[in-house]
C-alpha cells in the first residue's frame, strides 16, 4: 500500500485543484450538472497527465538502474584479449604449447595427442571457473528506490485509461455537450438531436479524410488490428498537435517576449500596452453591448405580439425560458416599454429557437467582454499606483 501513496497524493492534490479552479472560473450553481461534470473530468485528466508524468520517468529510471546492475556480471565484462579471459573480477590464463616443456622422447602422435589433452583440459577449466563465478557472483548494488516509486503495470493501466478516455472525452462528449449548452431549442431531446446535428458535419469531414488516409495506409502496408489502432492513434496526435501548432503560433512567441518584458520591470511599457488592451476589449465590449440591444428589442417585441394578440400559452412558455436568462434591468422594463414596435411578422417556434440561441451567444460574449474589461481596469490602477509612488521616491529622493 506504501507503494501507491505518491500517487494517490498527486491524483487527491489534482481533484481538489481541479474543483478550485472550476469553481474559480465559472459558477457550480449556474451551470448543468452534465456539463460541469465533462469539463471537470477533462480538466482533472489534463493536470494528471503534467503531474503523473514525473512519477512515471522516476520510475523508469529506477527499472533501467536496477536492470543494469542485475544482470549477470559475464555478459556485460567478458572480454577475451591475448588469451586471456576476464570473468567478473577473476583473470586466468589460456595455458599455450610455446609455455610447456615437452620431453625430446615423445614422437609426433603423442605430441598431439598431449596437445588434444591439454585442450580439453583448459576448455573444462574454463567452463569450471565460469559455472563458479556465474554461482558465486551476486548483484555488489541495488538501486534504492525512490520516493516517488510506482509500480510499472499501475502507471501502464492508468496512462491507458486517462488516454482513451480523453479520446472519447476530446471526440464525442465535449464537442456535443458545447453545442448543447448553446443549443436554441428548450428541451433536452430536442438540445440533444441539435447538437448532433450540428456535429454531424465535423465528423463527416473528419471521416472522409480518415478514409482517405487510410486507404493510403493500407497500400503501404498490411492492415492488422495492431496497426489500425497505431493509425488510429497516429492521426490523432498528428490533428492536435497541428490545432496547437495553429493556436499558440502567435501564442510561442508573445508569451516568452511578454514575460521577458515583465521581468525588465519597465512599469511605463506595460501601463501603455494596458491601455491599448483596454481600449480593444472597449471596442468588443461596446459591439457585443449593442447586438445584445437589438436581440432584446427582437424579444420584447414577441413579448408584446403575444400579449397583445392572446398567443398561445405554449409559446409564452418559451418566451418566458429566453426571458428570465436575461439581464435583470431588461425584465423589469420589459413591460414598461412604451417603445413603438413593428409587430407584423408571423411568431412561431421555429423563430424562438433561433433567437434563443442568438442571445446565447451574444450573452456569453458580453459577460467575457465585461470580465476581461474589470481585470484590465483593475491591472492598470495597480500599475498606475506604483508608477506614481516610484515618481514620489524619485522627487523626494
Amino acid at each position: 500500500m506504501a507503494l501507491y501513496i505518491p500517487l494517490l497524493a498527486v491524483i487527491i492534490t489534482n481533484f481538489f485543484l481541479t474543483f478550485y479552479l472550476l469553481n474559480r472560473y465559472s459558477n457550480f450553481g449556474r451551470q448543468n450538472l452534465l456539463i460541469t461534470i465533462s469539463v471537470f473530468i477533462s480538466w482533472f485528466f489534463s493536470f494528471n497527465v503534467v503531474f503523473i508524468l514525473p512519477l512515471d520517468i522516476t520510475s523508469v529510471c529506477n527499472f533501467i538502474c536496477n536492470q543494469n546492475h542485475l544482470q549477470p556480471m559475464y555478459l556485460r565484462n567478458n572480454i577475451t584479449n591475448n588469451g586471456t579471459d576476464y570473468i567478473g573480477n577473476n583473470q586466468t590464463t589460456t595455458p599455450t604449447i610455446s609455455n610447456i616443456s615437452l620431453p625430446l622422447s615423445l614422437d609426433h602422435h603423442n605430441f598431439t595427442q598431449i596437445g588434444h589433452n591439454l585442450t580439453a583440459s583448459n576448455n573444462s577449466s574454463q567452463i569450471k571457473s565460469n559455472n563458479e563465478s556465474q554461482s558465486q557472483q551476486k548483484p555488489t548494488f541495488i538501486c534504492a528506490k525512490p520516493w516517488s516509486y510506482v509500480p510499472k503495470n499501475v502507471l501502464q493501466n492508468l496512462w491507458k485509461f486517462i488516454y482513451w478516455s480523453s479520446q472519447l472525452l476530446t471526440w464525442i462528449i465535449l464537442p456535443i455537450f458545447q453545442s448543447y449548452s448553446m443549443s436554441g431549442e428548450f428541451t433536452v431531446w430536442k438540445k440533444i438531436e441539435s447538437s448532433l446535428k450540428e456535429n454531424l458535419k465535423y465528423y463527416c469531414l473528419f471521416g472522409f479524410l480518415f478514409l482517405i488516409f487510410l486507404f493510403y495506409y493500407a497500400t503501404k502496408q498490411r492492415l492488422t488490428m495492431e496497426s489500425l489502432k497505431i493509425f488510429c492513434i497516429s492521426a490523432s496526435n498528428t490533428f492536435g498537435l497541428f490545432l496547437l501548432l495553429i493556436l499558440l503560433s502567435y501564442g510561442l512567441v508573445d508569451i516568452p517576449r511578454h514575460f521577458l518584458k515583465n521581468y525588465q520591470c519597465n512599469h511605463q511599457y506595460k501601463l501603455n500596452y494596458l491601455y491599448f488592451r483596454i481600449g480593444k476589449i472597449n471596442e468588443e465590449k461596446y459591439e457585443a453591448n449593442c447586438q445584445l440591444e437589438d436581440l432584446l428589442d427582437e424579444l420584447r417585441s414577441y413579448y408584446v405580439k403575444i400579449s397583445k394578440e392572446n398567443g398561445s400559452r405554449y409559446l409564452m412558455n418559451k418566451l418566458q425560458i429566453i426571458i428570465d436568462k436575461c439581464p435583470e434591468s431588461f425584465r423589469n422594463e420589459l413591460n414598461e416599454s412604451s417603445i413603438d414596435l413593428d409587430l407584423n411578422f408571423e411568431l412561431n417556434e421555429k423563430r424562438l429557437v433561433s433567437l434563443n440561441s442568438k442571445i446565447n451567444k451574444a450573452l456569453q460574449t458580453s459577460h467575457r467582454t465585461e470580465v476581461q474589461y474589470r481585470m484590465l481596469i483593475k491591472q492598470a490602477i495597480h500599475l498606475e499606483e506604483i508608477i506614481k509612488e516610484l515618481n514620489d521616491d524619485e522627487n523626494s529622493s
